[in-house]
């Protein structure tokens, strides 16, 4: 077969870039035969290659676009999580640091129970322990002045905050292991040591009332509420390592010779013989030590880090203080009052002189109740809980001292929800609250036949009453104490936290006097038969 001559007719027809022809062919039989061919042009090809290398750039821009896309969006993510992780991290460091605000002395009135068995003070070292802890409230005092004298500078707030804190570490420390030690002093064996050591943990606890919150003025709002997390669990955390540790069982009485120097032969006596907790007081002061440590090292590491913090700081100290005036309230019965809503005042120019009116309205009405509550709440009852509740037996003072730690952060949660209430609500919970408390000193002053003292039914009672005072009164005062905030501000809160301290010393002192000097209360001895006949 060949090709036709160069002068023979073909026929051609272009498609796009490609050229297709028809060609016609002489067979060997001497017919016409057609061939299909496909031709590209010197022009066509240019053109095609031109485009597939377009076509080549594109995909490989595709490529790349698609490979630098997911690791450009995989670094942000990274750096949005790890920026997320670390806000967690100083959120948690926050709500540790709120732990040290009233975790020492909490744990010391858990373990009352305890302690007063074998301290020399016995029953009355409670009314001690609320007399020291009411002087302690000159640690507030001293920042309040420190505060004046420097102009209000926020430049203590970082070392004052490092010195309670060390001061807490240390004292709580030195009581793990000195707690039962005593000595003389005039003329009387005295736990001197554990005196001392708890008023110095009461003045840790007073004063960080007002450090703690002027520190976080420095955070965002949200952190804030760290801080008040941690202001709970520095009554929850005490109280559930007291239900791990125990009471073991009520004391038992066994027979016991010993010998009689003066008769000079040996005589059987009947003597109490306590049982044992899962664990000692001192390592339960060991664990609350831990975690004082806990705080502190927290604190160091907000100071030496600067997520969550505003670039000026101070610049929402007044916001913060708004915030705290409303939300941080009294703690637990330690015979002092979280002083936050009190001392705020050194960032405000107080004008001490009210208006008649002011004190002739609902609001003197409410101071009246106000200095109530502090009287009864924190400077009388806990002064005088041995002699309440420990004539009902060992386990009773026990589970009714932890479950009144459990009032204040349930009520912390309970008030978002009702922080408020009308007055003549605010007055029948202040009196049903007083028929309580009168409960409650009528059992101690009929001690050791306190009222169904022998029956199970007067434990359930007594318990019952020391649970509903302090959740009623907890709640009027922070009602009260939201109330001053909205209607009187700054002012206000300021005769809100005097009423409050000026109520707790009086109770305490009253109750000191009472408890020490004329001996009105008396002790139940486990060994001995008491006729009670109600």
């Amino acid at each position: 077969m060949t090709h036709l001559e160069s002068g023979h007719e073909s026929a051609s027809n272009d498609v796009g870039l490609l050229g297709f022809s028809e060609q016609k062919l002489v067979g060997s039989n001497g017919t016409l035969e057609s061939k299909h061919s496909v031709t590209i042009s010197a022009k066509d090809f240019k053109l095609y290659a031109a485009d597939i290398c377009w076509l080549i750039g594109l995909i490989m821009a595709l490529e790349q676009e698609s490979m630098l896309k997911p690791e450009h969006e995989d670094n942000n993510n990274k750096a949005k999580n790890y920026n997320t992780h670390k806000s967690v991290f100083i959120y948690i460091c926050v709500v540790c640091f709120g732990i040290g605000t009233w975790l020492d002395l909490n744990g010391v009135w858990i373990q009352i129970p305890l302690i007063v068995d074998k301290v020399p003070e016995g029953w009355e070292f409670s009314a001690y322990l609320g007399l020291m802890s009411n002087l302690a409230n000159i640690g507030p005092l001293s920042v309040v002045l420190l505060r004046r004298s420097i102009n209000k500078s926020t430049a203590y707030e970082v070392p004052a905050n490092f010195s309670i804190l060390t001061v807490g570490v240390v004292a709580l420390l030195a009581l793990s292991f000195l707690w039962d030690k005593s000595a003389y002093f005039l003329k009387q064996r005295r736990s001197i040591w554990m005196l001392v050591l708890c008023f110095w943990l009461a003045v840790v606890d007073c004063t960080s009332s007002v450090t703690f919150a002027p520190f976080m003025s420095r955070y965002q709002p949200l952190y804030l509420n760290g801080l008040f997390t941690g202001e709970g669990l520095s009554s929850l955390l005490p109280a559930l390592l007291a239900i791990i540790q125990g009471v073991g069982g009520e004391s038992k009485c066994v027979q016991q010779l010993v010998w009689n120097e003066t008769t000079n032969q040996t005589v059987n006596i009947t003597v109490k013989e306590p049982t044992s907790p899962r664990f000692t007081v001192r390592t339960y002061f060991l664990c609350i030590t831990a975690l004082m440590c806990l705080s502190f090292v927290s604190f160091i590491i907000l100071v030496l880090t600067k997520t969550g913090k505003h670039k000026t700081p101070g610049s929402h100290t007044q916001k913060t203080n708004d915030h705290v005036s409303e939300k941080r309230q009294p703690n637990e019965q330690n015979g002092t009052t979280n002083q936050s809503l009190s001392n705020k005042n050194e960032d405000w120019k107080l004008d001490t002189q009210q208006p008649p009116h002011f004190w002739y309205s609902e609001h003197g009405l409410f101071l009246i109740c106000i200095f109530w509550i502090s009287f009864v709440l924190l400077g009388c009852i806990p002064s005088i809980n041995t002699y309440s509740l420990y004539p009902y037996g060992i386990k009773t003072f026990h589970w009714t001292i932890i479950l009144c730690q459990f009032t204040y952060p349930l009520l912390s949660l309970f008030v978002t929800v009702t922080p408020q209430m009308p007055p003549r609500g605010c007055y029948v919970l202040t009196a049903i609250g007083s028929l309580f408390s009168i409960y409650i000193f009528v059992t101690a002053v009929t001690s050791p036949c306190s009222p169904l003292v022998d029956k199970p039914i007067g434990k359930i009672i007594i318990s019952t009453v020391w649970i509903l005072v302090y959740l009623i009164f907890y709640y009027v005062r922070i009602v009260l104490g939201n109330h001053f905030r909205l209607l009187t501000g700054h002012r206000g809160l300021f005769w809100y936290g005097a009423f409050t301290q000026l109520g707790a010393f009086t109770g305490a002192i009253l109750i000191y006097i009472l408890v020490i000097a004329t001996k009105v209360f008396r002790e139940r001895e486990v060994c001995v038969t008491y006729d009670c006949r109600f």
